[in-house]
Protein backbone atom coordinates (compact mmCIF):
# COMPACT_ATOMS: atom_id res chain seq x y z
CA UNK A 1 0.00 0.00 0.00
CA UNK A 2 3.15 2.53 0.26
CA UNK A 3 2.56 3.10 -3.34
CA UNK A 4 -1.23 4.31 -2.94
CA UNK A 5 -0.20 7.80 -1.77
CA UNK A 6 1.61 8.27 -4.25
CA UNK A 7 -0.43 7.28 -7.45
CA UNK A 8 -3.24 9.04 -5.54
CA UNK A 9 -1.10 12.21 -5.29
CA UNK A 10 0.13 11.99 -9.18
CA UNK A 11 -3.27 11.30 -10.75
CA UNK A 12 -5.21 12.96 -13.18
CA UNK A 13 -4.95 17.08 -12.92
CA UNK A 14 -9.20 16.53 -12.35
CA UNK A 15 -10.77 17.32 -9.29
CA UNK A 16 -13.53 14.82 -8.18
CA UNK A 17 -17.61 15.63 -8.15
CA UNK A 18 -20.25 13.92 -7.31
CA UNK A 19 -21.82 13.36 -10.65
CA UNK A 20 -20.93 11.38 -13.37
CA UNK A 21 -18.05 14.05 -14.93
CA UNK A 22 -14.92 14.83 -14.66
CA UNK A 23 -13.85 18.28 -13.78
CA UNK A 24 -11.69 19.65 -16.81
CA UNK A 25 -10.00 22.95 -15.87
CA UNK A 26 -6.65 21.29 -15.23
CA UNK A 27 -6.62 19.53 -18.13
CA UNK A 28 -7.39 22.27 -20.82
CA UNK A 29 -4.67 25.06 -19.20
CA UNK A 30 -2.56 21.92 -19.70
CA UNK A 31 -3.54 21.55 -23.24
CA UNK A 32 -3.02 25.33 -23.78
CA UNK A 33 0.45 24.95 -22.40
CA UNK A 34 1.95 21.93 -24.47
CA UNK A 35 -0.01 23.65 -27.68
CA UNK A 36 1.70 26.58 -27.08
CA UNK A 37 5.23 25.20 -26.53
CA UNK A 38 4.43 22.74 -29.97
CA UNK A 39 5.56 22.63 -33.06
CA UNK A 40 3.60 20.16 -34.67
CA UNK A 41 0.65 20.68 -37.58
CA UNK A 42 -2.94 20.77 -36.74
CA UNK A 43 -2.75 17.93 -38.86
CA UNK A 44 0.18 15.78 -36.91
CA UNK A 45 -1.67 16.99 -33.93
CA UNK A 46 -4.59 15.51 -34.60
CA UNK A 47 -3.14 12.30 -36.05
CA UNK A 48 -1.17 11.90 -33.01
CA UNK A 49 -4.39 11.91 -30.64
CA UNK A 50 -6.60 9.27 -32.83
CA UNK A 51 -3.18 6.70 -32.35
CA UNK A 52 -3.90 7.22 -28.84
CA UNK A 53 -7.40 6.57 -29.32
CA UNK A 54 -7.27 3.67 -31.02
CA UNK A 55 -4.58 2.56 -28.64
CA UNK A 56 -6.75 2.93 -25.51
CA UNK A 57 -9.57 1.31 -27.61
CA UNK A 58 -7.27 -1.82 -27.56
CA UNK A 59 -6.59 -1.55 -23.93
CA UNK A 60 -10.08 -1.37 -22.46
CA UNK A 61 -10.14 2.25 -21.10
CA UNK A 62 -13.81 2.82 -22.39
CA UNK A 63 -14.37 -0.23 -19.47
CA UNK A 64 -12.10 0.41 -16.81
CA UNK A 65 -12.54 4.22 -17.36
CA UNK A 66 -15.52 5.52 -18.85
CA UNK A 67 -15.56 8.80 -17.72
CA UNK A 68 -12.07 10.13 -18.79
CA UNK A 69 -12.95 7.90 -22.32
CA UNK A 70 -16.00 9.72 -22.76
CA UNK A 71 -14.45 12.87 -22.35
CA UNK A 72 -11.47 12.11 -24.75
CA UNK A 73 -14.30 10.84 -27.65
CA UNK A 74 -15.77 14.18 -27.21
CA UNK A 75 -12.63 16.12 -27.46
CA UNK A 76 -11.96 14.26 -31.11
CA UNK A 77 -16.12 15.26 -31.86
CA UNK A 78 -15.31 18.66 -31.29
CA UNK A 79 -11.88 18.68 -33.48
CA UNK A 80 -13.95 17.68 -36.17
CA UNK A 81 -16.21 20.44 -35.99
CA UNK A 82 -13.44 22.69 -35.78
CA UNK A 83 -11.80 20.95 -39.06
CA UNK A 84 -15.40 21.77 -40.43
CA UNK A 85 -15.93 25.27 -39.33
CA UNK A 86 -19.02 24.44 -36.92
CA UNK A 87 -17.14 25.65 -33.79
CA UNK A 88 -14.39 28.24 -33.17
CA UNK A 89 -13.09 29.39 -30.08
CA UNK A 90 -12.58 33.48 -29.20
CA UNK A 91 -9.43 33.57 -27.77
CA UNK A 92 -7.13 31.68 -30.27
CA UNK A 93 -7.58 30.53 -33.79
CA UNK A 94 -8.66 27.75 -35.73
CA UNK A 95 -5.55 25.87 -35.88
CA UNK A 96 -4.06 26.30 -32.36
CA UNK A 97 -7.69 24.92 -31.11
CA UNK A 98 -7.16 21.88 -32.90
CA UNK A 99 -3.89 21.49 -31.46
CA UNK A 100 -4.71 22.31 -28.01
CA UNK A 101 -7.93 20.35 -28.37
CA UNK A 102 -5.34 17.19 -29.58
CA UNK A 103 -3.28 17.17 -26.72
CA UNK A 104 -6.59 17.47 -24.38
CA UNK A 105 -7.65 14.37 -25.82
CA UNK A 106 -4.70 12.65 -25.05
CA UNK A 107 -4.51 14.37 -21.50
CA UNK A 108 -8.03 12.62 -20.94
CA UNK A 109 -6.53 9.13 -21.99
CA UNK A 110 -3.36 9.67 -19.87
CA UNK A 111 -5.10 10.37 -17.08
CA UNK A 112 -7.45 7.48 -17.67
CA UNK A 113 -4.50 5.04 -17.80
CA UNK A 114 -3.26 5.94 -14.84
CA UNK A 115 -7.30 5.44 -13.20
CA UNK A 116 -7.19 2.35 -14.49
CA UNK A 117 -3.99 1.29 -12.69
CA UNK A 118 -5.18 2.32 -9.41
CA UNK A 119 -8.85 0.53 -10.25
CA UNK A 120 -6.87 -2.78 -11.00
CA UNK A 121 -5.27 -2.14 -7.59
CA UNK A 122 -8.09 -1.16 -5.46
CA UNK A 123 -11.20 -3.55 -6.99
CA UNK A 124 -8.72 -6.28 -7.34
CA UNK A 125 -11.25 -8.46 -5.82
CA UNK A 126 -14.21 -7.33 -7.73
CA UNK A 127 -12.34 -8.10 -11.05
CA UNK A 128 -11.20 -11.41 -10.15
CA UNK A 129 -14.85 -12.47 -9.00
CA UNK A 130 -16.10 -11.05 -13.08
CA UNK A 131 -13.82 -13.25 -14.57
CA UNK A 132 -15.02 -16.35 -12.81
CA UNK A 133 -18.60 -15.16 -13.81
CA UNK A 134 -17.76 -14.64 -17.49
CA UNK A 135 -16.14 -18.51 -17.04
CA UNK A 136 -19.34 -19.46 -15.73
CA UNK A 137 -21.10 -17.71 -18.97
CA UNK A 138 -23.52 -16.17 -15.94
CA UNK A 139 -24.45 -13.54 -18.73
CA UNK A 140 -26.24 -16.24 -20.69
CA UNK A 141 -27.91 -17.73 -17.69
CA UNK A 142 -29.02 -14.55 -15.76
CA UNK A 143 -28.59 -11.66 -18.30
CA UNK A 144 -30.81 -9.29 -16.23
CA UNK A 145 -28.37 -9.65 -13.63
CA UNK A 146 -25.48 -10.02 -14.80
CA UNK A 147 -26.07 -6.58 -16.73
CA UNK A 148 -26.65 -4.99 -13.13
CA UNK A 149 -23.51 -6.71 -11.59
CA UNK A 150 -21.34 -5.22 -14.44
CA UNK A 151 -23.03 -1.59 -13.71
CA UNK A 152 -22.52 -1.86 -9.72
CA UNK A 153 -18.53 -2.41 -10.81
CA UNK A 154 -19.10 0.38 -13.44
CA UNK A 155 -20.19 2.75 -10.78
CA UNK A 156 -17.12 1.98 -8.16
CA UNK A 157 -15.16 2.37 -11.79
CA UNK A 158 -16.17 6.05 -11.67
CA UNK A 159 -16.05 6.80 -8.34
CA UNK A 160 -12.08 6.13 -8.78
CA UNK A 161 -11.92 8.26 -11.56
CA UNK A 162 -13.06 10.95 -9.34
CA UNK A 163 -10.71 10.25 -6.91
CA UNK A 164 -13.60 8.91 -4.79
CA UNK A 165 -10.87 5.57 -3.90
CA UNK A 166 -12.12 5.33 0.09
CA UNK A 167 -16.11 5.46 -0.80
CA UNK A 168 -15.67 2.61 -3.61
CA UNK A 169 -13.93 0.64 -1.23
CA UNK A 170 -16.86 0.61 1.39
CA UNK A 171 -18.82 -0.12 -1.14
CA UNK A 172 -17.40 -3.16 -2.66
CA UNK A 173 -18.74 -5.36 0.10
CA UNK A 174 -22.03 -5.24 -1.49
CA UNK A 175 -20.69 -5.75 -4.76
CA UNK A 176 -18.94 -8.74 -4.01
CA UNK A 177 -21.95 -10.16 -2.19
CA UNK A 178 -23.82 -9.59 -5.06
CA UNK A 179 -21.34 -11.37 -7.22
CA UNK A 180 -21.18 -14.43 -5.27
CA UNK A 181 -25.34 -14.83 -5.22
CA UNK A 182 -24.97 -14.72 -9.18
CA UNK A 183 -22.00 -17.63 -9.42
CA UNK A 184 -24.04 -19.56 -6.71
CA UNK A 185 -27.34 -19.14 -8.95
CA UNK A 186 -25.69 -19.73 -11.74
CA UNK A 187 -24.25 -22.95 -10.65
CA UNK A 188 -27.77 -24.32 -9.17
CA UNK A 189 -29.37 -23.40 -12.78
CA UNK A 190 -26.73 -26.06 -14.73
CA UNK A 191 -26.40 -28.61 -11.96
CA UNK A 192 -29.80 -28.71 -10.52
CA UNK A 193 -32.64 -27.15 -12.60
CA UNK A 194 -32.66 -30.42 -14.71
CA UNK A 195 -33.43 -32.51 -11.86
CA UNK A 196 -36.20 -29.82 -11.14
CA UNK A 197 -37.36 -29.99 -14.50
CA UNK A 198 -37.87 -33.94 -14.36
CA UNK A 199 -39.47 -34.00 -10.89
CA UNK A 200 -41.84 -31.37 -12.37
CA UNK A 201 -42.60 -33.89 -15.02
CA UNK A 202 -43.18 -36.71 -13.02
CA UNK A 203 -45.31 -34.53 -10.54
CA UNK A 204 -47.32 -33.74 -13.89
CA UNK A 205 -48.13 -37.82 -14.26
CA UNK A 206 -48.76 -37.80 -10.58
CA UNK A 207 -46.07 -39.81 -9.70
CA UNK A 208 -46.34 -37.65 -6.22
CA UNK A 209 -49.32 -40.12 -5.49
CA UNK A 210 -48.40 -43.49 -7.64
CA UNK A 211 -44.24 -43.34 -5.90
CA UNK A 212 -44.68 -40.97 -3.13
CA UNK A 213 -41.67 -42.51 -1.58
CA UNK A 214 -39.63 -42.17 -4.20
CA UNK A 215 -40.46 -38.64 -5.05
CA UNK A 216 -39.84 -37.55 -1.81
CA UNK A 217 -36.53 -38.79 -2.37
CA UNK A 218 -36.19 -36.98 -5.06
CA UNK A 219 -37.03 -33.80 -3.62
CA UNK A 220 -34.59 -34.31 -0.12
CA UNK A 221 -31.96 -34.76 -3.12
CA UNK A 222 -32.84 -31.54 -4.81
CA UNK A 223 -32.94 -29.59 -1.51
CA UNK A 224 -29.59 -31.56 -0.40
CA UNK A 225 -27.99 -30.54 -3.73
CA UNK A 226 -28.78 -26.64 -3.69
CA UNK A 227 -27.58 -26.26 0.31
CA UNK A 228 -24.56 -27.73 -0.59
CA UNK A 229 -23.53 -25.33 -3.67
CA UNK A 230 -24.93 -22.65 -1.89
CA UNK A 231 -21.90 -23.36 0.94
CA UNK A 232 -19.33 -25.46 -1.70
CA UNK A 233 -20.20 -23.35 -4.40
CA UNK A 234 -16.10 -23.53 -5.30
CA UNK A 235 -15.95 -27.22 -5.29
CA UNK A 236 -16.90 -27.53 -8.65
CA UNK A 237 -16.37 -31.37 -9.16
CA UNK A 238 -18.25 -32.11 -6.05
CA UNK A 239 -21.21 -29.15 -7.16
CA UNK A 240 -21.18 -31.63 -10.47
CA UNK A 241 -21.57 -34.62 -8.51
CA UNK A 242 -24.19 -33.41 -6.48
CA UNK A 243 -26.16 -32.01 -9.24
CA UNK A 244 -25.93 -35.60 -11.19
CA UNK A 245 -27.26 -37.57 -8.04
CA UNK A 246 -30.32 -35.27 -7.68
CA UNK A 247 -31.17 -35.54 -11.43
CA UNK A 248 -30.74 -39.38 -11.16
CA UNK A 249 -33.19 -39.00 -8.16
CA UNK A 250 -35.56 -37.26 -10.26
CA UNK A 251 -35.51 -39.50 -13.01
CA UNK A 252 -36.43 -42.86 -10.32
CA UNK A 253 -39.41 -41.15 -9.47
CA UNK A 254 -40.24 -40.57 -12.70
CA UNK A 255 -39.98 -43.77 -14.16
CA UNK A 256 -41.42 -45.66 -10.56
CA UNK A 257 -44.24 -43.41 -11.17
CA UNK A 258 -45.13 -44.18 -14.25
CA UNK A 259 -44.58 -48.55 -13.23
CA UNK A 260 -46.41 -48.24 -10.41
CA UNK A 261 -49.63 -46.23 -12.02
CA UNK A 262 -49.49 -48.98 -14.90
CA UNK A 263 -49.47 -51.83 -11.99
CA UNK A 264 -51.90 -50.54 -10.31
CA UNK A 265 -54.54 -51.00 -13.13
CA UNK A 266 -53.29 -54.46 -13.78
CA UNK A 267 -56.06 -57.94 -13.62
CA UNK A 268 -54.06 -61.00 -12.93
CA UNK A 269 -53.50 -61.68 -16.75
CA UNK A 270 -51.91 -58.70 -17.08
CA UNK A 271 -50.36 -59.01 -13.70
CA UNK A 272 -48.49 -62.18 -14.62
CA UNK A 273 -47.35 -60.80 -18.06
CA UNK A 274 -46.11 -57.70 -15.80
CA UNK A 275 -44.06 -60.29 -13.84
CA UNK A 276 -42.55 -62.02 -16.52
CA UNK A 277 -42.09 -58.77 -18.34
CA UNK A 278 -39.26 -58.80 -15.35
CA UNK A 279 -38.51 -61.49 -15.40
CA UNK A 280 -37.20 -61.45 -19.08
CA UNK A 281 -34.74 -58.23 -17.74
CA UNK A 282 -33.11 -60.50 -15.83
CA UNK A 283 -32.93 -63.48 -17.94
CA UNK A 284 -31.09 -60.84 -19.95
CA UNK A 285 -28.35 -60.24 -17.38
CA UNK A 286 -27.83 -63.58 -16.70
CA UNK A 287 -27.57 -64.78 -20.58
CA UNK A 288 -24.94 -62.08 -21.46
CA UNK A 289 -23.38 -63.14 -17.65
CA UNK A 290 -23.68 -66.95 -18.75
CA UNK A 291 -25.29 -67.98 -15.67
CA UNK A 292 -27.59 -70.15 -15.99
CA UNK A 293 -28.17 -72.76 -12.70
CA UNK A 294 -30.28 -69.47 -11.20
CA UNK A 295 -32.95 -69.61 -13.29
CA UNK A 296 -35.60 -71.23 -10.88
CA UNK A 297 -34.26 -68.57 -7.93
CA UNK A 298 -36.89 -65.91 -7.08
CA UNK A 299 -36.16 -62.61 -9.61
CA UNK A 300 -34.79 -60.68 -5.99
CA UNK A 301 -32.50 -63.66 -5.45
CA UNK A 302 -31.27 -63.90 -9.11
CA UNK A 303 -30.15 -59.92 -8.96
CA UNK A 304 -28.83 -60.54 -5.70
CA UNK A 305 -26.49 -63.36 -7.32
CA UNK A 306 -25.78 -61.82 -10.19
CA UNK A 307 -24.80 -58.47 -8.52
CA UNK A 308 -22.29 -60.43 -6.27
CA UNK A 309 -20.75 -62.11 -9.40
CA UNK A 310 -20.21 -58.44 -10.62
CA UNK A 311 -18.68 -57.40 -7.61
CA UNK A 312 -16.05 -60.15 -7.38
CA UNK A 313 -15.24 -59.04 -11.31
CA UNK A 314 -16.35 -62.49 -12.85
CA UNK A 315 -15.46 -62.91 -16.00
CA UNK A 316 -17.88 -65.14 -18.71
CA UNK A 317 -16.72 -68.17 -20.05
CA UNK A 318 -15.38 -68.21 -23.31
CA UNK A 319 -16.55 -70.04 -26.42
CA UNK A 320 -15.57 -70.96 -29.34
CA UNK A 321 -18.64 -71.87 -32.09
CA UNK A 322 -17.72 -74.09 -35.21
CA UNK A 323 -16.33 -71.48 -37.61
CA UNK A 324 -13.92 -69.85 -34.76
CA UNK A 325 -12.96 -73.62 -34.41
CA UNK A 326 -12.08 -74.06 -37.90
CA UNK A 327 -10.77 -70.56 -38.33
CA UNK A 328 -8.17 -71.77 -35.75
CA UNK A 329 -7.28 -74.47 -37.52
CA UNK A 330 -6.28 -73.29 -40.59
CA UNK A 331 -4.40 -70.98 -38.62
CA UNK A 332 -2.70 -73.90 -36.59
CA UNK A 333 -1.90 -75.16 -40.43
CA UNK A 334 -0.14 -72.96 -41.67
CA UNK A 335 2.22 -72.12 -38.67
CA UNK A 336 2.93 -75.69 -38.53
CA UNK A 337 3.52 -76.23 -41.76
CA UNK A 338 0.89 -79.27 -42.66
CA UNK A 339 1.36 -81.52 -45.54
CA UNK A 340 -1.77 -80.69 -46.84
CA UNK A 341 -0.43 -77.25 -48.22
CA UNK A 342 2.84 -78.33 -48.80
CA UNK A 343 4.90 -77.41 -51.24
CA UNK A 344 7.33 -80.47 -51.40
CA UNK A 345 7.74 -82.53 -54.05
CA UNK A 346 9.83 -85.54 -54.92
CA UNK A 347 13.53 -85.15 -56.61
CA UNK A 348 13.16 -86.49 -60.11
CA UNK A 349 16.03 -88.76 -60.65
CA UNK A 350 15.19 -89.60 -63.53
CA UNK A 351 18.23 -88.04 -65.56
CA UNK A 352 20.77 -90.29 -63.76
CA UNK A 353 22.04 -93.22 -65.22
CA UNK A 354 24.31 -96.48 -63.72
CA UNK A 355 27.57 -96.15 -64.96
CA UNK A 356 29.51 -99.50 -66.07
CA UNK A 357 32.54 -98.69 -68.32
CA UNK A 358 33.42 -102.63 -68.74
CA UNK A 359 29.78 -103.29 -69.39
CA UNK A 360 28.79 -102.98 -73.56
CA UNK A 361 26.60 -100.72 -74.73
CA UNK A 362 23.59 -103.10 -75.35
CA UNK A 363 23.60 -105.13 -71.99
CA UNK A 364 23.76 -100.91 -70.46
CA UNK A 365 20.05 -99.96 -72.40
CA UNK A 366 17.98 -102.70 -70.25
CA UNK A 367 18.83 -101.25 -66.90
CA UNK A 368 18.82 -98.12 -67.73
CA UNK A 369 15.33 -97.87 -68.83
CA UNK A 370 14.04 -100.12 -65.53
CA UNK A 371 15.94 -97.35 -63.53
CA UNK A 372 13.99 -94.56 -65.22
CA UNK A 373 10.60 -96.93 -64.66
CA UNK A 374 11.18 -97.11 -61.24
CA UNK A 375 11.95 -93.43 -60.73
CA UNK A 376 8.36 -92.50 -62.49
CA UNK A 377 6.69 -94.82 -60.29
CA UNK A 378 8.22 -93.17 -56.61
CA UNK A 379 7.34 -89.88 -58.64
CA UNK A 380 4.16 -90.96 -58.58
CA UNK A 381 3.66 -92.51 -55.30
CA UNK A 382 5.76 -90.62 -53.23
CA UNK A 383 3.49 -87.49 -52.15
CA UNK A 384 1.22 -90.17 -51.26
CA UNK A 385 2.96 -91.76 -48.19
CA UNK A 386 4.24 -88.59 -46.61
CA UNK A 387 2.13 -87.38 -44.31
CA UNK A 388 2.16 -84.96 -41.92
CA UNK A 389 3.96 -87.54 -38.93
CA UNK A 390 6.93 -88.00 -41.56
CA UNK A 391 7.42 -83.78 -40.99
CA UNK A 392 9.29 -81.71 -38.08
CA UNK A 393 7.28 -79.30 -36.62
CA UNK A 394 8.02 -76.37 -37.94
CA UNK A 395 9.42 -74.58 -34.10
Amino acid sequence: MKTLPIVLSGLFLLSACSSNKLATTGVEDLAKQQALKSDMTPGQAVADARKSMDKAVQDKLAFYTPLHFKNAQESLTYIEKLQNGQASEDDMSTELAIITTAFKTKEFLNSGYQAKALIEQVLADSLAHKQVLDELDSKKEYPKTYGQTVDELTDLFKLIEQNEVEKARKEEADLLADMTRLEINTLIKRNVTPAQLVLDKAEDNDADDYAEKTFEQAEQSIEQAIAFINKNYRQRTEVTQVGKGALVAAQRAFNIGQESQSMVKLNEEEAEQKALEIESLIKVVRTAMQVEDIEGLPIKEQAAELAALASTGYTPPVTIDDNQADNANEAEKASTGSTEDSVLTPLDTSFLKPFEPNTPASEQEGPAEESTADQEGATETGPQTETSSDLEPVN
